[in-house]
């Protein structure tokens, strides 16, 4: 499996609890990744039940490429007012898009998704928050999801998606694969993240005081036996542990391979167990929930 040489940087938080490329591969990657995303939710980009007008604003938490945000903004600077703002937040500015490609009324922020701006209370109307699935600590969470009850309007909306950790398929071999034990001793056991936030989640989000919770599942194949979009989600999983590789390396193998070869035999194998299995599934949950209006 192919690793190319890529700068390593944390973020979330000052204890190097995750880490990722902050590179054009790591750009390519979370682009495919936001297109497969867009894709599993039939191209909707607002999933919460807004109805976006002038003066609102749009907060996409962890906005990384920021495609998800310019996306939304093009098409509403195509078809309706332009006075909606469209602001994108996340800790590295590497991945931020180049000025030139940016809407007038698109702004970037580098800052933590646990510590908004102050002045940002009461003043945003929908917010967008996807795949922070192994990112953030339990306090970690906690701290986002109050932040987000405090910068949304009463009555605002957000819309949060998430991705279960296991693999749903007919092949016992894939559902117990050694990748899930890579996957939850980098994220879980060797930096305490959280690896099942689907399940903490309503909670959580309740504990935040955010109210009217729907939530909607949608499962994504895995392998070109769905098509495009399951070919592009086997693309996915090979480019992010071709990212990772470095990373699982560095940390012995967490106990699980002993070197690069049987890494690579390992995720090499996972794929083709994929690829020639139907059936096989992520699964990836919509939660959306308001502000309460008083």
């Amino acid at each position: 499996m192919e690793s190319s040489a890529q700068h390593f940087v944390s973020i979330w938080s000052a204890t190097n609890n995750y880490v990722l490329p902050a590179d054009e591969y790591e750009q390519e990657r979370l682009n495919l990744q936001a297109r497969i995303l867009n894709q599993l939710f039939d191209n909707k980009l607002v999933l919460a039940p807004i109805v976006l007008k002038g003066g609102d604003v749009v907060l996409d938490s962890g906005t990384g490429t920021g495609h998800w945000l310019l996306s939304l903004a093009k098409e509403y600077d195509r078809c309706t007012n332009p006075s909606i703002k469209f602001y994108g937040i996340d800790t590295l500015d590497q991945m931020f898009p180049s000025p030139p490609t940016t809407p007038p009324n698109t702004s970037f922020f580098t800052c933590s998704i646990t510590s908004l701006p102050p002045n940002w209370s009461n003043t945003i109307s929908l917010v967008h928050q996807r795949l922070l699935l192994g990112a953030l600590q339990a306090p970690q969470w906690k701290a986002a999801l109050a932040e987000i009850h405090r910068v949304l309007v009463p009555g605002g909306w957000a819309q949060i998606i998430e991705s279960d950790r296991y693999y749903f398929s007919p092949s016992n071999a894939i559902k117990n694969h050694k990748e899930l034990q890579i996957r939850q001793r980098l994220f879980s056991e060797t930096r305490g993240l959280v690896f099942d936030i689907i399940d903490r989640l309503p909670e959580w989000l309740d504990e935040a005081g955010l109210v009217n919770l729907k939530i909607e599942r949608r499962r994504l194949p895995i392998g070109s036996w769905a098509g495009e979009t399951g070919a592009l989600a086997l693309c996915n999983i090979k480019k992010f542990w071709g990212a990772m590789k470095e990373v699982v390396m560095k940390e012995g193998g967490l106990g699980v391979v002993q070197n690069e070869d049987e890494f690579d035999a390992t995720i090499n194998d996972l794929l083709t167990l994929c690829e020639e299995t139907p059936e096989t599934y992520m699964e990836y949950l919509l939660f959306v929930v308001q502000k309460p209006v008083v």
